[in-house]
């Protein structure tokens, strides 16, 4: 296997690849196959089998049923409590298909998986009578189906039970029960269940949702509970009673139908009498559902010689990832074989933590969540197993298997603005790390929201790891990245040991969102404190030093030297041309004694934003918003601050690095102070005197002869006062200051 992206050597079925497999096809209706309304994938009994996968519970369900119905033994009251979506409904439409019509199915390879372990040479020819309690309507019934083909509306789940089974005469037998909303008694649902005996038949009834039905029941009458009790209680008995006769049943699937007093106290009722004579089964659990969605999603995987290949090459790589010896040990291997190319962690988040919520439909939501993603993802994905990146979208939005899932949260749309503005930071972190090439921070937002379901649940630095691997993975770029994204999330919890995201803004949101408020007059006014602070002018030379000055009326014009610290509006780029505002304090006589010291244009602009990430924490501090902190957040407030504030005078002084004075031909020149330990003016000196622009030091008497190459002498001239003579080395820019 040369790239080893999944979708180079696994072929999606044709619906899947296309966009023409309805979603509604993974919402199992048991109802539906009765009245031939289902999908065909569903209605059909060869289709339906050839996206099976016999998991060892349902083959285990079958076998217990068959063999039931067969006379051999079984189960005869099987119970199929499992959360929404778990594969139940799935499990009841393989025992309707089997028992209606086993005997053209026996060639279908999947039959013959169920018929092998149930140790059959023939399935048994059963009538199914369907419940559906979630077709149920508490005042008008359901409409059922007779053996012979004729409908007909019952009021009743008696009534229904009764027609499916014997038709016309069966409903007479109970037509005062059916009137008068009266359970029968175990004798007459015995003669009932025996009916189907007249046609060499065994008796299966599927009993789907019954919560659903008998809370809404039991709210509009009350005294209806006591009713179901007896009905459920004498059905049960009949069932155990009759050879060749069996029930399954789902009391509930839908947990919000159990969470409000009516539907507890029914649950507490039936659940009572099924619990003394059902067994419970759980058709799919976890370790199925890698093959399970192969089965669906998928026309062809590799055999396991080739899977091998890229699984060993992964697991290479993951030895050089901070992961838990657990999970890059040979059993890491054997999963990740085992559930190619679906990654094991990732389903695992989704059993673990995301069938905690409500509104996740447990087998089927991963069904549906995994074949949007992987129409999106065909081409494009780089990664070897299907992982967070699978799910990702393009051009900025999220994908259409993100917004699913964000709609099954506990929180809902809360999530798309958060999700959405947290990609797009790891976009910007990514773009400067071009060794990220499988869009491993984005990944690291998905992975860590996925595992941050229900809220309060987190993931360890290891587990966002472990579901960005891949063979090319640069460890250092990767590192770096979701460290720069911790420091930029505005939801990421503030956990240096876990990742989490929520859905409450974090101290990074904070501090943002309060930067934002500030205006730039109050940066400049906190500037300018900082600036005076920090004596930029001080000197030992008794130099006068003019700290920001407002203009350049405020310098004397005089043959005294100045040095001039000019304030934030005057700041300059070394090289380029001085402003004309910068050039007015030249403006002068003696504009060979001015010195002026300016901030670099773009290290201001960095000291700028400094100063509002300060007075960013500061606004917190004094806000509202510190009542919303909790303890460690208050702490790492206050180190965060503290972190800014250091060695923000130190900035300040680098920053005022340009050195703008006239040169020998009389221009404004503005140039780099260099660095040093030395005070700035200490450093201004220094560059001045190695340019032969400032003296220091006594004059050499031969250069002020005649002679000398400072021509201070006019034509006749024999003598000169010292005050001029000063005045000239002051005004005259071809002459050292002094």
């Amino acid at each position: 296997m040369g790239n080893n992206a999944w979708h180079e050597h696994c072929i999606l079925r044709d619906d899947v690849r296309q966009g023409t497999l309805e979603l509604a096809e993974f919402a199992a209706d048991l109802y539906a196959v009765r009245t031939g309304d289902a999908p065909n994938v569903y209605r059909v009994p060869d289709l339906f089998f050839d996206r099976t996968y016999a998991t060892d519970n349902l083959k285990k369900l079958v076998q217990d049923v068959l063999r039931r119905l067969n006379g051999q033994g079984g189960t005869p009251v099987i119970n199929v409590q499992v959360a929404y979506g778990g594969g139940k409904t799935h499990a009841l439409i393989a025992l309707l298909h089997l028992a209606e019509h086993g005997a053209e199915l026996q060639i279908h390879p999947t039959v013959q998986e169920f018929m092998r372990f149930s140790g059959l040479d023939t399935l048994p020819p059963a009538r199914v009578a369907l419940l559906p309690f979630d077709k149920f309507d508490v005042k008008n019934g359901v409409l059922v189906i007779s053996p012979d083909g004729k409908q007909r509306q019952v009021k009743t789940p008696w009534g229904a039970l009764a027609y499916q089974l014997a038709g016309d005469e069966g409903l007479a037998k109970i037509a005062e029960h059916e009137a008068n909303y009266v359970a029968p008694a175990q004798p007459i649902l015995t003669e009932l269940l025996k009916a189907p005996r007249d046609e060499n038949l065994s008796t299966l009834i599927l009993l789907d949702e019954a919560l659903m039905y008998m809370r809404g029941a039991v709210n509009d009458d009350p005294k209806r509970l006591g009713i179901f009790q007896d009905f459920f209680q004498g059905l049960t008995q009949a069932v155990a009673s009759v050879d060749r006769t069996a029930i399954v049943a789902s009391l509930i699937s839908f947990d919000n139908a159990a969470n409000d007093p009516t539907g507890t106290r029914v649950l507490s009722a039936i659940g009572n009498i099924f619990q003394r004579v059902r067994e419970s089964v759980e058709p799919v659990v976890r370790e199925d559902v890698s093959e399970l969605l192969r089965r669906r999603l998928f026309e062809y995987i590799p055999p396991e010689k080739e899977r091998r290949v890229v699984v060993n090459r992964l697991v290479e790589s993951m030895k050089k990832l901070p992961l838990r010896a657990s999970q890059k040990d040979s059993h890491a291997a054997d999963r990740l074989l085992e559930s190619y190319p679906f990654h094991p962690d990732l389903i695992e988040v989704f059993y673990q933590k995301w069938t905690q919520l409500t509104h996740f439909q447990r087998t089927r939501g991963v069904l549906r969540t995994f074949a949007i993603a992987l129409r999106e993802a065909e081409g494009k994905d780089t990664t070897e197993f299907v992982g967070p990146t699978t799910l990702l979208g393009t051009d900025g939005e999220l994908s259409e298997a993100i917004q699913e899932l964000v709609e099954t949260c506990d929180e809902g749309n809360q999530w798309t603005p958060i999700l959405t503005g947290e990609l797009e930071r790891a976009r910007t972190i990514q773009k400067d790390l071009p060794l990220l090439t499988s869009r491993e921070v984005e990944a690291a937002v998905l992975s860590t929201f996925l595992h941050s379901q229900p809220i309060g649940q987190k993931a360890e630095l290891a587990d966002l790891y472990l579901q960005l691997a891949h063979t090319d993975i640069d460890v250092m770029s990767v590192e770096k990245g979701l460290s720069e994204w911790r420091e930029a999330s505005w939801f990421l919890k503030e956990n240096e040991n876990s990742w989490a995201l929520g859905t409450t803004p974090n101290l990074t949101n904070m501090h943002v969102r309060a930067m934002a408020r500030l205006t730039e007059d109050q940066i400049t006014e906190d500037l300018i404190k900082r600036i005076r602070s920090a004596k930029l002018g001080r000197n030992t030379d008794n130099v006068d030093s003019h700290t920001l000055p407002q203009s350049s009326a405020d310098i004397s014009d005089n043959p005294e030297l100045h040095f001039v610290i000019a304030g934030p509006e005057y700041a300059s780029v070394p090289g380029e041309d001085v402003s004309p505002k910068l050039k007015a304090f030249f403006e002068r006589t003696y504009r060979n004694n001015v010195i002026v010291l300016a901030p670099e244009n773009s290290l201001l602009t960095g000291l700028r934003q400094r100063i509002r990430r300060i007075l960013g924490w500061q606004n917190i501090e004094s806000g509202d918003d510190m009542n919303l902190l909790n303890g460690p957040q208050k702490a790492l407030l206050l180190q965060r601050k503290q972190e800014d504030e250091t060695g923000i005078s130190e900035s300040i002084t680098s920053a005022y690095s340009v050195l703008t004075a006239v040169d020998e031909d009389g221009n404004v020149k503005a140039s780099s102070l260099p660095p040093g330990p030395d005070s700035p003016f200490e450093r201004v000196k220094t560059a001045l005197m190695a340019e032969d622009r400032l003296l220091t030091t006594s004059l050499d008497p031969d250069l002020l002869t005649p002679e000398s190459y400072f021509d201070i002498w006019g034509e006749d001239e024999t003598a000169k006062p010292v005050q001029g003579l000063y005045g000239m080395f002051a005004s005259l820019p071809r002459y050292p200051d002094c």
